[in-house]
């Protein structure tokens, strides 16, 4: 079974995360280590409610383009505790209209929505290269896939060229990373 959240244009208390907008406030002395990064979203974790994911990208979509595979990606990964967003406007993505995320919903393992944590991810591209790195030490954990934006998410270019990104999480150690993204 997956469990999916969507993006929502009305703001309810039982949001899980925002996509768009400023980064968390926990992250703000953080930010002087990403001056060419921009905030993307932050996400509830599903199987621990008390910490969250937030995730970063390169501001330029050439560079993410040319580093789109693990371990030469252009994209960071924050683990951490629940944060209210901060005002640090300077790592807005400015194509991005900020919206929450609702709840997490149990769904048949065919479905897949805007954040899906399964088993296995639903690929735009099949081939092996974007694993090479990854196999051995890392499984899949969730994707974010932009076919599922609202009309209103986007005001501007597609962070990820209408693609989706796939974040994976060390066997051992269990830190989340970005494994790629396609498009």
């Amino acid at each position: 079974m997956n469990f999916i959240a969507q993006i929502r244009d009305d703001h309810q208390t039982d949001s899980i995360g925002w996509i768009g907008g400023c980064p968390p406030e926990i992250l703000v002395e953080t930010l002087s280590t990403l001056e060419d990064y921009r905030f993307y979203l932050t996400i509830q974790k599903k199987e621990n409610p008390e910490k969250y994911i937030s995730i970063f990208v390169h501001h330029d979509f050439n560079t993410r383009i040319d580093h789109d595979i693990f371990p030469d990606i252009a994209i960071q990964v924050f683990e951490h505790d629940a944060s209210p967003e901060s005002n640090a406007s300077a790592f807005r993505l400015a194509d991005l209209r900020k919206s929450d995320l609702s709840p997490f919903q149990h769904v048949h393992q065919s479905k897949f929505n805007f954040i899906t944590y399964a088993d296995q991810p639903k690929l735009i591209q099949e081939e092996s290269y974007y694993f090479e790195h990854l196999q051995q030490d890392y499984e899949f954990y969730l994707q974010i896939d932009e076919d599922y934006y609202l009309d209103s998410t986007l005001q501007g270019s597609y962070i990820f060229a209408y693609g989706a990104l796939y974040l994976f999480r060390h066997k051992h150690s269990h830190q989340i990373i970005a494994g790629f993204w396609q498009h």
